[in-house]
């Protein structure tokens, strides 16, 4: 195949996954076969698997080496909330979809081809004991629910307290630490479920690393969640006196085994690869790399901020990554920007150290329920308007315009998954 004929194929790869609407199998064989096309004259073709796990299902997708999405599935998964502001998720119901999203996407595709395998996320707590066996989160002692999700607000009175102690961990967080960070919750298991939970955890994940270890065995933990949401500094590491002054001075024992004391940047190769019970169970050879995992808002991030834009007349064409800001919806909406040097900004998480994007900076702000509809329609009903002054109308009469989208957009996104049957 010439040069013509390759960018011919490529040029086609591109039209059938983003113009031609077919069902998703026959989409799939049919890139599958230009990527034949293409790589009988062309260097190999090799392929990428990621998954993301959000609040209210997993997704798979695989891409080849050119960028072109070849594959995607999604699965639902559970979510318990047994009383006001607990919302809870089993590790094991989100490794299962794992696995079953990653067999659907890897149909057809010869699995001596596929170079790695990387995860992103939600900032849930994942609870385990010494064995790597889920410990229940709740007093009902249901094992199965070992995971205090993200959005779970139970530990209000725990983040007063930590908040109330002005520490300097804080300044990195906007000078006060959110409930949906996992210091507060682990001070609420320590207050509430101490005999059940407790004193039997053995490892405490932040659940994008838990799926880096279910993967690979390794208990290091990612940069990106340790320093976003547990206080860890990229430069020198835990501070034994903040959690020895907020009532969490246990967890420094044995160099802070239980909550990661091995760290790799985002993307870096994590232990052996996958190890074989994985292999076997996502249907993958034994051994490809495992990237250091990331929070799905920071995995989008990455996307947004490092997106190639040449040829689409975009403001930020000839601008740094700094001038760009990511806007990531989902359940929750989340807005990155990244910087050269710290930015301390009041009520503004971050400055994270290379926390995402690697040399640079990270602040981050956002809104927990954006994406659930029925609470912004709510919240329209009960609102009151409030007139900005002339100099700053502007301003806001553009930020309303995005909200106004991002809400038909969800709006959209639910008419389409009403109109299919669950799986």
């Amino acid at each position: 195949m010439n040069g013509e004929s390759a960018a011919i194929v490529f040029n086609l790869q591109h039209f059938w996954c983003r113009r031609v609407k077919l069902p998703p199998v026959l989409k799939q064989h049919i890139l599958l076969g230009l990527l034949t096309m293409q790589s009988k004259d062309l260097e190999p073709v090799n392929y990428y698997v990621g998954i993301d796990v959000g609040t209210v299902s997993v997704r798979a997708a695989v891409v080849d080496q050119f960028g072109t999405l070849v594959a995607y599935a999604d699965q639902p998964i559970q979510i318990w909330a047994p009383q006001p502001d607990h919302y809870e998720q089993s590790s094991d119901d989100i490794w299962a979809a794992c696995c079953t999203v990653t067999k659907k996407v890897i149909q057809g595709i010869d699995i001596s081809q596929i170079r790695g395998l990387g995860f992103d996320a939600t900032c849930s707590l994942v609870v385990l004991d010494s064995r790597f066996q889920p410990l229940a989160v709740n007093a009902e002692g249901v094992r199965n629910r070992n995971i205090i999700m993200w959005m779970d607000h139970r530990a209000a009175d725990q983040v007063a307290r930590i908040n109330g102690t002005k520490h300097n961990v804080l300044h990195y967080v906007g000078g006060a630490m959110s409930v949906e960070m996992q210091p507060p919750k682990l001070l609420w298991m320590k207050e509430n479920l101490r005999e059940s939970c407790w004193e039997k955890a053995g490892h405490f994940f932040d659940l994008p690393d838990f799926l880096s270890w279910k993967a690979t065995g390794a208990t290091t933990r990612s940069l990106c969640t340790l320093v976003c949401k547990w206080t860890y500094s990229s430069e020198t590491g835990w501070d034994d006196s903040f959690w020895k002054l907020v009532g969490l001075g246990d967890l420094v024992a044995n160099k802070y085994k239980k909550i990661g004391n091995e760290v790799l940047p985002p993307g870096a190769p994590v232990g052996n690869g996958l190890t074989a019970e994985a292999a076997k169970e996502l249907c993958l050879r034994k051994g490809i790399p495992v990237a250091a995992s990331l929070i799905d808002a920071h995995a989008g991030g990455i996307g947004m901020i490092g997106a190639n834009v040449k040829g689409h007349n975009l403001p930020c064409e000839n601008q740094p990554l700094t001038s760009r800001i990511a806007v990531i919806c989902g359940t929750s909406s989340c807005h990155m920007v990244i910087s050269k040097s710290p930015l301390f900004v009041p009520g503004v998480w971050g400055p994270y150290y290379s926390a995402m994007v690697p040399g640079f900076w990270l602040n981050e702000g956002g809104q927990s329920a954006t994406g659930k509809l029925d609470a912004m329609e709510k919240m329209g009903r009960v609102g009151r308007t409030v007139l900005p002054n002339h100099k700053d109308k502007r301003y806001y009469d553009k930020k309303y315009e995005v909200f106004l989208k991002l809400l038909e957009h969800q709006r959209e996104y639910k008419a389409i998954m009403q109109s299919v049957p669950s799986v």
